[in-house]
C-alpha cells in the first residue's frame, strides 16, 4: 500500500496501527470470543441460545476495531502529508532557539561564540558600545556570571540584552507555533520552548532598576538563584535544540557543538533531561520558583 506523496506503508506501520488502545482491545475481544466458542461447549450453548445478542455484541466490537484502524490510518496519512511543513517549522524554531542562546551568552561575555545573525549582531553592538569590560569567556559561566552580577556597570546593558532574548523567543513562538499546530503539533518541542520564555522573563525581574542596590548591582540575595537559573536557561536552549533534531531524525545521535558553553554539571543536567523530560519540568519549576520567591510582587 502506498501513502501520501508516494510513501510506502510498511509492515511496521500496519503493526503500529494495531497497537492503538481501542484497536488492540477490540481485536483481543474478538479473538477471545472466537477462542471461547471453539474451546468451551458451555460458551457455544450460550451463543446458540442468544444469537441476536451475541451477533450485536460482536458487530459492535468489530465496528470499534474498524473505526480505530481507519482513524489511525487517516492520522498517519495526515502526518505524512504535513511532514515537509513540520520539518520547516521545527528548523525555524531551532533557529530562534540558537539566537536566544547566543543572546544569553552575549549578555554575560559581550560577544557571540558563533557567527551571529541579525538580532545577535545587534546585541553584540550594544555590548560593544557600552564600553563595559566584559569577563573572559575562557574562564567559564560560573566566573562570568559571578563577575557581571556583582558589577553595577553591567546591569543596564545586561538587562537590555536580556529583554532582546525574551522578545526573540516569544516572537519565535508566535511565528512558528500556529504552523506547528497545522502540522499536527509537537508538544515535546513547544512545551520546553514556552518554559524557556518564562525562565528568561524571570531572569529580568532582579535586573529591573528599582530592585538593584545603591551601586546599581544585582542585590546579593538574588545572585545565587539568578546564576543557577541563567545556567539553566542556557542548558534549556541546548535541550530544546537537541530534542528538535531528535524529532527530525529519531535514529540520529547528533550533539550540539554549543555544549562547550556548559559546565560539567550543566552537561549532566542536559543528559538527564534528554533521558527523562519530566526531570526537566521539575528542575525548571524548582529553579524558577527559587528566584521568584525572593522577588517582591508585582513582578
Amino acid at each position: 500500500m502506498r501513502g501520501t506523496r508516494g510513501r510506502t506503508l510498511s509492515a511496521a506501520d500496519a503493526v503500529r496501527l494495531l497497537r492503538q488502545p481501542l484497536g488492540l482491545v477490540s481485536l483481543t475481544a474478538l479473538i477471545g470470543i472466537a477462542v471461547a466458542e471453539i474451546a468451551f461447549p458451555g460458551v457455544r450453548r450460550v451463543f446458540a441460545a442468544y444469537p441476536v445478542s451475541v451477533g450485536l455484541l460482536t458487530g459492535l466490537i468489530t465496528l470499534a476495531f474498524t473505526l480505530s484502524i481507519v482513524n489511525q490510518f487517516v492520522l498517519q496519512q495526515a502526518s505524512y502529508r504535513w511532514a515537509d511543513v513540520r520539518g520547516i517549522t521545527l528548523k525555524g524554531l531551532n533557529d530562534e532557539i540558537r539566537s536566544t542562546r547566543d543572546l544569553l551568552w552575549i549578555a554575560i561575555f559581550g560577544q557571540p561564540l558563533y557567527e551571529p545573525g541579525k538580532t545577535v549582531s545587534a546585541a553584540a553592538d550594544i555590548a560593544k558600545e557600552s564600553n563595559y569590560q566584559w569577563p573572559d569567556a575562557n574562564r567559564g559561566l560560573f566566573v562570568g556570571l559571578g563577575v557581571v552580577l556583582s558589577d553595577g556597570q553591567w546591569a543596564q546593558t545586561g538587562a537590555a540584552i536580556l529583554r532582546m532574548a525574551t522578545r526573540e523567543i516569544r516572537e519565535g513562538l508566535a511565528r512558528w507555533a500556529p504552523t506547528t499546530g497545522l502540522a499536527g503539533g509537537d508538544y515535546h518541542a513547544l512545551s520546553p520552548i514556552a518554559s524557556l520564555a518564562d525562565i528568561i522573563e524571570a531572569l529580568e525581574f532582579p535586573l529591573a532598576a528599582p530592585r538593584r542596590d545603591k551601586d546599581g548591582c544585582v542585590v546579593e540575595k538574588y545572585r545565587q538563584p539568578l546564576c543557577i537559573l541563567w545556567r539553566h536557561a542556557l542548558t534549556t536552549c541546548l535541550y530544546v535544540e537537541e530534542s528538535i533534531v531528535r524529532l527530525l531524525d529519531p535514529q540520529g545521535s547528533w550533539f550540539s557543538r554549543a555544549r562547550e558553553m556548559l559546565s560539567d554539571c550543566d552537561k549532566e543536567d542536559l543528559k538527564r533531561w534528554l533521558e527523562d523530560p519530566a526531570i526537566f519540568e521539575k528542575d525548571t519549576i524548582a529553579r524558577r520558583n527559587a528566584l521568584l520567591e525572593l522577588v517582591d510582587k508585582p513582578w
